[in-house]
């Protein structure tokens, strides 16, 4: 049954320092790996993650000693969404970082959808990235599975051939065979249009 509501996949809360940036940085993409993105969508994933856990160090510890910032992160079907969380006193430049437009605007590009909600009690960045259609590997098998039985089916006809050769029937089996060898074509072709590109 596709899941529409999202589901909570993982949760953490880390010193408000840069050390933590990594840490987040590895617990998410962890959770990109199992979803099956590869190669550029991993890349879009640490790079957004980074700037948008960045921008939650620096402005979530501002003058706190004790401050911490969070990611989640939840699952659907098709979606994989991000929150990068601080309890800090809202995003607005600092001596740390006077610019706030760069970060969130890469955010943004690399995201496709980027939903930032800020003020005295705290930042929120959620993040949405696309994950691989899960049904793409079924759809694999269930052509390897029709190729392996389409190879059967040609395998079972070319022996009524053998055995039909010499008799009237030696004409409809070769007939059968011929179907039954398009058969395996297409079902090859299938496979092959199927096949992981990752």
């Amino acid at each position: 049954m596709p899941i529409a509501v999202p589901v909570p996949r993982f949760r953490g809360r880390y010193a408000a320092k840069a050390s933590s940036v990594a840490v987040m940085r590895g617990e998410v993409e962890g959770v990109a790996r199992e979803c099956g993105m590869r190669d550029e969508e991993l890349g879009d994933v640490r790079l957004a993650v980074s700037e948008a856990a960045t921008n939650a160090v620096v402005h979530g510890s501002a003058g706190r000693q004790d401050a911490r910032v969070g990611v989640t992160v939840e699952l659907t079907d098709t979606t994989m969404l991000v929150t990068i969380s601080d309890g800090g006193p809202g995003l607005s430049p600092s001596n740390y970082s006077p610019g706030l437009g760069l970060g969130l605007f890469t955010i943004a590009v690399i995201t496709g959808h980027l939903d930032m909600k800020t003020g005295t009690a705290g930042s929120k960045v959620h993040m949405r990235f696309p994950i691989p259609r899960a049904d793409a590997k079924q759809e694999h098998d269930d052509a390897v599975r029709a190729l392996e039985g389409a190879l059967v089916e040609q395998d079972r006809v070319s022996e009524c051939l053998d055995r039909a050769v010499g008799t009237s029937s030696e004409t409809g089996a070769y007939a059968r065979l011929r179907a039954a060898g398009a058969q395996v074509t297409l079902r090859q072709a299938q496979v092959d249009r199927s096949a992981p590109t990752g």
